[in-house]
């Protein structure tokens, strides 16, 4: 008699991260929960072990996604006291990395009932952090208003358009600290 193997327990991470990688494929409408099943060998039933349906495992993942590209990536920005440094370490961070698919795929869905308030949250976060370098850099409270809006836009619109093959690599981050930095216009 042919043994087949116990399959391993999964835990909400395996279909976090599952979800995510679905989502960053080809948007949250392909998150299904039959073939993230067959996917990791598991049943609808370790599913809903774990999640009460589609949308709260959509909410983890997003949840997921939130923490680790945007509070984390803010808490260790906080740990550096010289805010020109942060502002640098910001764009090195999100100007040379490899474009995110997910990130992508999530502002294509931003009308998505489950992606729209995380995403919101998301942008929020990343533009008063933004803005908090500006003024911490001297700059008054409109400057750094609408400099974090510029440099924001700029990474969300350089990402889309990489992603879809319609753009070069960014100019050097000394170009770009340098224009995010050029003093106030008038």
């Amino acid at each position: 008699m042919v043994r087949t193997p116990p399959r391993p327990t999964l835990t909400p991470r395996d279909w976090i991260d599952a979800a995510l990688a679905a989502m960053a494929a080809a948007g949250p409408d392909a998150v299904a929960v039959d073939r993230l099943a067959k996917q990791l060998g598991a049943s609808r039933g370790s599913f809903y072990w774990h999640f009460t349906d589609r949308a709260d495992l959509l909410r983890a993942a997003l949840e997921q996604w939130e923490r680790r590209d945007t509070e984390d990536v803010i808490a260790h920005l906080r740990d550096l006291p010289d805010a020109r440094a942060r502002l640098a370490l910001l764009l090195e961070h999100t100007l040379t990395a490899a474009v995110d698919p997910l990130e992508v795929a999530l502002v294509a869905a931003a009308q998505h009932p489950v992606v729209a308030p995380v995403l919101r949250r998301v942008v929020i976060r990343r533009l008063d952090a933004l803005q908090r370098i500006f003024s911490d850099l001297g700059l008054g409270p409109e400057e750094a208003r609408e400099r974090s809006w510029t440099a924001y836009t700029s990474y969300v619109g350089h990402h889309q358009l990489l992603r879809g093959g319609l753009a070069e690599p960014p100019p050097g981050l000394d170009r770009m600290l340098a224009l995010l930095l050029s003093p106030p216009l008038g």
